[in-house]
């Protein structure tokens, strides 16, 4: 008996030892994270650019900010991290735009590796591509001029709620930027089937008597309605030539064109809707016309913008 005693108070005493070897080594670790030098990227030197109007991120923010254009490369094949070119070469149009797109996103809660992943899906991937050459498209379905500089396209269904979102947004633009626009809807009925097609069909049979937009308009403001007999009803609030109309949808006269616009969305690896294109470009900023008017400059600045 006195034995075994002896022995459990051996085990309690190496037990107790342990605890305190650890107690005292957790200690330290916290002791040296306490007086751990700061890391590279924690200390990241401010980087301003009086194109770039960072006043109003918080403390947090600006962390985000700076890590970010630290992190990421100029977009114009340079050397340089984007903060180096704005440093460096400050006239450079590309970095000062993803700089100010860098800071919307900081600005809205992103971290640092998502700001810089949204710099490359956004701006420097999209831009690394072709500008895409779209098949001529019937006059009604455009507004503005075929000069203008700015060249939006877009790809929706009439079905899609998404799609009905954009439509102030495209308003918007055509207000903002007036003659210095030109824009093209194109078909992109999600569905091959009824009433995707069908909507898309009326809408084209009502372009060919001059009303495609203000068809276009009630059909995304009734988009859940969209039966046989709401179609003609919008036809009739227009005050369509109903037989043309009618024979048009009976016959299918423009499912040709519809398809047409669909097989063209396809061959770009269009995956849903809308599609926004400005002057060949996919277009995934934010949807305001200070990016648009940014995207198109980002396009014109070219790949040596600041050599």
């Amino acid at each position: 008996m006195m034995r075994d005693f002896i022995f459990y108070l051996k085990r309690v005493g190496i037990l107790t030892c342990c605890l305190l070897t650890a107690c005292t080594k957790t200690q330290a670790n916290k002791d040296a994270l306490k007086t751990k030098e700061p890391t590279h990227e924690e200390t990241y030197a401010r980087v301003e650019s009086k194109s770039v109007d960072i006043s109003t991120l918080n403390e947090d923010q600006m962390a985000v900010y700076q890590k970010a254009i630290n992190q990421a490369l100029c977009p114009c094949e340079c050397p340089l991290t984007l903060a180096g070119c704005l440093t460096k070469k400050p006239e450079c149009v590309r970095a000062q735009i993803q700089a100010r797109y860098a800071a919307k996103q900081a600005k809205s809660g992103q971290i640092p590796l998502m700001v810089v992943t949204l710099l490359t899906e956004h701006l420097s991937l999209p831009l690394s591509q072709k500008p895409a050459v779209f098949d001529k498209a019937p006059l009604y379905t455009q507004k503005g001029g075929a000069h203008a500089p700015i060249q939006l396209v877009e790809f929706a269904d009439f079905r899609c709620h998404h799609c009905k979102d954009t439509v102030p947004f495209v308003k918007q633009l055509e207000k903002t930027f007036a003659d210095q626009i030109q824009i093209t809807f194109k078909h992109f009925p999600l569905q091959n089937q009824e009433p995707s097609i069908l909507a898309a069909e009326a809408a084209e049979a009502a372009g060919a008597q001059g009303q495609f937009f203000a068809y276009h308009e009630l059909l995304f403001a009734n988009q859940d309605m969209l039966s046989l007999a709401r179609l003609n009803e919008f036809a009739q609030t227009l005050k369509l030539d109903m037989k043309k109309f009618t024979d048009a949808i009976n016959q299918h006269t423009y499912r040709a064109q519809v398809l047409k616009d669909k097989a063209e969305g396809e061959h770009l690896n269009i995956q849903g809707t809308p599609a926004i294109f400005i002057n060949g470009y996919e277009y995934k900023l934010p949807r305001d016309e200070t990016s648009v008017k940014d995207f198109t400059d980002y396009i014109a600045a070219g790949l040596t913008g600041c050599q």
